[in-house]
């Protein structure tokens, strides 16, 4: 397979756990319901109590030292250039940004904007995404105690 030729050519080593803040996963998963592209793309708000049971697994998995995950924490990936650095030097990759601005296209770009800040995605507000949801009391009701802690130890004060 696939992986591995990448393997053999010594381009896949780690298992790779990238995982975003609570609130802006939760804001962008619910936006998909009040502004889908297409029909299909309101499963990630149709399922999100268990995407965030997922979620959970996931923080708990990205805190745990002895795990066999490399985590690349998307908020911090977003906002450091030199955090992207270090990810490319633990994972033995060339650096680069080219792409950092393109606004991909699957799903049809961001839940938020879609495709108009392709080339300046850095623009976008992908770090306070919670904040602009307009339905905080909804957003809030995904995100329970454990998750709070959770999202405090991988992210801290982003809130």
């Amino acid at each position: 397979g696939l992986g591995d030729v990448y393997k053999r050519q010594g381009l896949l080593e780690e298992k790779i756990l990238v995982i975003r803040s609570a609130p802006n996963f939760v804001s962008s998963c619910l936006q998909r319901k009040i502004d889908p592209p297409d029909p299909g793309a309101t499963d990630v708000a149709d399922y999100l109590m268990q995407r965030m049971t997922l979620w959970k697994q996931h923080a708990i998995e990205a805190l745990d030292h002895k795990s066999d995950y490399y985590v690349i924490k998307f908020d911090k990936w977003f906002a450091s250039k030199e955090y992207r650095q270090k990810i490319c030097d633990d994972l033995g990759l060339f650096f680069t940004d080219n792409g950092l601005n393109t606004v991909m296209n699957f799903g049809s770009g961001s839940s938020f904007d879609r495709q108009s800040f392709n080339n300046n995605a850095q623009s976008m507000g992908v770090l306070e995404r919670w904040k602009q949801y307009p339905d905080q009391d909804k957003l809030w009701s995904y995100i329970d105690d454990e998750t709070c802690r959770l999202n405090q130890e991988l992210f801290g004060d982003v809130l």
